[in-house]
């Protein structure tokens, strides 16, 4: 391994000690070794920081952090890319695996397209037409999400970075349940990315998860959050669709965001919880409805 490691793989740790040994375990036998693992405890109250040093006192490429409080995931993940010396960060959740060949087809996908600043795992099992990996422009990147159906599906694990990247867009921002979205628009607007293929990654479905213990309001407060960031990098000068394009994304984003809000108000029966986000969204009550209209008549409309 050289001095400097190609890839530092992170991993945010707290009160993991159920699985956080496979997760160790499942980068250890990487079929690529020039790596390095660095795992930040993040205060755990469980053995994790113990198993966790056992496996650094066994293997010279380990490297485990204890924060002095209690940062949370995003905050968490933050601090690991600091400690990073890799040209990449791959990031792996405690309680998930990556397969034995999977960092190395991700290294080699990355050094064979070196406009990318990242990649991640495609949440289809293909791209109908033409195979991966597929370098995307900002341009198209955005197309695919805002136009074309959604892109930017992709958890921290599934992807790798050029550290350089990461820290010149800020890293994650910590807005919770969009900070992973956030950073791939943000990444989106400036470099290419690319795709790869799915199942390089296994992700653990377990009742201790966040998106499983959190309150549903976390969930419904997701979809005014998304909403509003969407429309704000949408309007960012660094924005790379054409004019046209952000007012017709924009039209898209408040036709989903405003037929969701329908179905809390008549199918999940929660008029407060509608109003809540309804007028924290700064919607106008005609906007709203209509934005409920069959979308190809107003944009027929708005192109006359």
């Amino acid at each position: 391994m050289s001095s400097r490691p190609i890839v530092s793989v992170l991993m945010a740790a707290y009160n993991s000690e159920q699985f956080i040994a496979d997760a160790i375990q499942s980068v250890l036998l990487q079929s690529y070794t020039d790596f390095e693992l660095i795992i930040v405890n993040d205060c755990s109250t469980d053995n994790t920081l113990e198993i966790c040093n056992r496996f650094a006192d066994l293997d010279n490429r380990i490297f485990v952090y204890t924060n002095k409080t209690n940062l949370g995931d995003y905050a968490n993940r933050n601090i690991a890319a600091s400690y990073a010396n890799g040209k990449y960060l791959k990031f792996l959740d405690h309680d998930d695996s990556i397969y034995k060949y999977s960092l190395s087809m991700m290294v080699d996908y990355m050094e064979s397209n070196p406009s990318a600043a990242y990649g991640f795992s495609y949440r289809k099992v293909q791209n109908d037409l033409k195979p991966f990996p597929i370098l995307y422009s900002p341009q198209e990147a955005y197309e695919e999400h805002f136009l074309k159906g959604g892109y930017f599906y992709a958890g921290p694990g599934s992807s790798i970075i050029k550290r350089e990247s990461f820290f010149k867009v800020g890293g994650f921002s910590g807005n919770r349940f969009v900070g992973d979205f956030e950073l791939w628009l943000k990444l989106s607007s400036k470099f290419d990315c690319i795709v790869f293929q799915s199942g390089l990654i296994w992700w653990r479905i377990h009742n201790r998860q966040e998106s499983r213990m959190a309150d549903t309001l976390y969930f419904e407060s997701h979809l005014l959050s998304k909403y509003l960031l969407s429309l704000d990098l949408l309007s960012n000068i660094n924005c790379p669709l054409y004019k046209s394009q952000i007012v017709k994304s924009k039209m898209i984003q408040k036709s989903l965001f405003c037929r969701h809000l329908l179905i809390l108000l008549l199918f999940k029966l929660k008029p407060i919880r509608f109003h809540d986000l309804y007028k924290h969204s700064n919607i106008k009550y005609y906007d709203f409805i209509k934005a409920l209209f069959p979308l190809r008549l107003r944009l027929k409309k708005n192109a006359q």
